[in-house]
């Protein structure tokens, strides 16, 4: 089962690079995942870049979930409320974002053998600076 559909608390890290810039920026997430009911899930991500003092916190809610394909909310403090699509393999979880004003991008999470997640995000933003996020999630042991 995909990480996505198991109510938990998932921990990651990885590195975020920025077209302006060729540093790579290491990171750390946080992802608590509460299953509202069979159609609705709830997703909160809290992110601490290395080098910035405050953490960023994002609202996933998944909607819509039939076969392989769900409807997708981000929700933060900038952007507001950012509609999405998803689609759903056995292993393999993504999501895309389009048609926003401030900004495009896709996230993938791709299941490894050993249950952990590598995963890979791109974003662009409306002037053209690209956003590429790589890393990988693991379940916090309780």
């Amino acid at each position: 089962m995909l990480f996505i559909f198991q109510p938990d608390v998932w921990l990651g890290e990885g590195t975020i690079a920025f077209s302006s810039s060729p540093e790579k920026i290491r990171f750390f997430v946080k992802w608590n995942i509460s299953k509202e009911d069979n159609q609705e899930i709830l997703c909160k991500q809290q992110i601490e870049m290395q080098g910035v003092g405050e953490a960023l916190f994002n609202h996933y809610r998944l909607f819509k979930i039939q076969g392989s394909s769900f409807s997708v909310e981000l929700e933060n403090a900038i952007a507001g409320i950012v509609p999405g699509t998803g689609l759903l393999t056995e292993s393999q979880v993504a999501w895309e974002f389009s048609g926003h004003p401030l900004f495009e991008g896709f996230e993938v999470y791709n299941l490894s053998e050993n249950g952990n997640y590598t995963f890979h995000a791109e974003y662009v933003s409306t002037d053209a600076h690209r956003t590429t996020i790589e890393g990988h999630l693991w379940k916090k042991f309780q």
